[in-house]
């Protein structure tokens, strides 16, 4: 019966963002850079030591209303 069970469905992936990082990243483009488009603001923020994917950012601020889906 172990064998049966899917353990993706209780265990959340490795590769998951944590929260704090979304939050951080949602805040930083509303307080000081709202208006930018996904390119401009991708390149601060990897400027600004972030590593995570030009899709990510993008996709994380669409998510949140902050960017317009084209």
């Amino acid at each position: 019966m172990d064998g049966l069970l899917d353990k993706s469905l209780t265990q959340a992936s490795f590769r998951r963002v944590p929260v704090d990082e979304v939050i951080a990243l949602l805040e930083k483009y509303q307080r000081y850079h709202q208006g930018w488009d996904a390119r401009h603001f991708y390149c601060w923020y990897k400027r600004d030591g972030g590593f995570r994917s030009y899709s990510w950012v993008k996709n994380s601020l669409q998510a949140n209303g902050l960017l317009v889906k084209y």
